[in-house]
């Protein structure tokens, strides 16, 4: 953000992009589920290495034979980021803006990290509730068709192997109005799947 008059909303990467899963599962083209993981694990897939460390949890149990169309976890509600704009006007004070445990500051020396009940607020505004995804008390449930390698065919002895990264890069909005910070928000994660037969 470079105007000091600047009114609307900026993205940022997150330092922090913290969740917890709580299974994870393959759904068979008969509507049925195979489990890959399951019991909370918390990841910060704002971290390098977490591709590598959800992918060894959805690693845990064997595929049974069959045809499967989608990944399907499950992912407590509340979710966790931190970062922020600092310095963002001309090296001075205008236009810095961090999460913090409340919400959001001017002020960096308050940056946090700030969490956000998702499931509440989905529940709150259907509206807004993504279509591959459903409120369950206080999970998530998403139904992710499209990762690559879907359908998948599994047949006896196929070893598969699964990968998946994460894309933090604008995963914070912070809003302006006429350069001041207003408020901090969690933003889109990229995430990208991959299915592949050894």
């Amino acid at each position: 953000m470079a105007d000091p008059t600047f009114t609307g909303r900026c993205t940022a990467s997150a330092e922090v992009f913290r969740f917890t899963i709580r299974e994870m599962r393959l759904r068979a083209t008969d509507g049925s589920f195979a489990t890959l993981g399951s019991g909370d694990r918390s990841f910060d897939v704002a971290q390098v290495s977490a591709g590598q460390a959800v992918g060894d949890y959805a690693s845990g149990n064997s595929i049974p034979t069959g045809t499967y169309n989608a990944i399907v976890p499950t992912l407590n509600g509340v979710w966790t980021v931190q970062g922020g704009y600092e310095q963002a006007v001309d090296g001075g004070v205008l236009g810095d803006c961090v999460t913090t445990s409340g919400g959001y500051s001017s002020n960096p020396a308050d940056k946090g990290e700030m969490s956000t009940d998702l499931a509440a607020f989905f529940t709150a505004n259907p509206s807004s509730l993504p279509p591959d995804m459903q409120v369950s008390g206080s999970d998530l449930i998403i139904t992710d068709t499209s990762a690559s390698g879907l359908p998948l065919t599994v047949a006896e002895g196929d070893v598969i192997d699964f990968t998946i990264s994460f894309d933090a890069g604008s995963s914070i909005d912070f809003e302006y109005a006429n350069g001041n910070c207003t408020g901090a928000y969690i933003g889109p994660l990229g995430v990208t799947l991959s299915f592949t037969k050894q």
